[in-house]
């Protein structure tokens, strides 16, 4: 076999197993990665009760978009992710909704806290589910209770859902807002 027959022979091997592994003929697809956000709310409550402490997240929402598929299956969502943790945003839409009055000293207000039980898209209902427990607390008592909301989306997408979810937001604060105001 001569120099030229072993070039060829060699060079035949190459695109041969370039060709097998798949790097010439397979296109590599591109996708894109969405992110979303809950949205500032739209009814804001100037009060003088209580001052926003901590959030805790206990659902398996982190920034990425889960889906329920089944009452034990979630599946995790590779493309469509929150711009931060359920934790992150609610305390901020829950800051904003309930913006301190300037003139009162923070000092003595109640604290409210937020723990977090579910943040998902239920895929069988297409709806979004939070479920939230809240304590407000001061030095004299504990006022403690859940909410739980359950908001249908327009379809089955990642936008559908955090539109569902922003809703879902919306009316939690406003639900803890009128137990509160009743609680006085």
């Amino acid at each position: 076999m001569g120099k030229n027959q072993q070039w060829l022979a060699a060079a035949v091997c190459a695109v041969v197993f370039l060709i097998s592994s798949g790097c010439v003929l397979t296109s590599r697809t591109q996708h894109t990665v969405n992110n979303f956000d809950l949205s500032a709310p739209a009814q804001i409550h100037l009060q003088d009760q209580f001052t926003i402490s901590s959030f805790r997240n206990f659902s398996p929402s982190r920034t990425r978009m889960f889906y329920r598929q089944s009452s034990n299956r979630i599946v995790q969502d590779e493309y469509n992710c929150w711009i931060q943790s359920p934790e992150a945003m609610l305390q901020r839409i829950f800051t904003l909704t309930f913006p301190l009055n300037a003139r009162k000293n923070a000092e003595n207000l109640s604290e409210l806290r937020v723990d977090i039980l579910a943040f998902e898209f239920d895929l069988k209902t297409q709806e979004a589910y939070l479920a939230l427990n809240y304590t407000l607390k001061n030095p004299d008592s504990r006022q403690t209770g859940a909410v739980s909301i359950r908001e249908k989306a327009a379809n089955a997408t990642a936008p559908a859902f955090a539109e569902a979810m922003n809703q879902a937001a919306a009316k939690a604060t406003q639900q803890i807002w009128k137990i509160i105001q009743t609680a006085k």
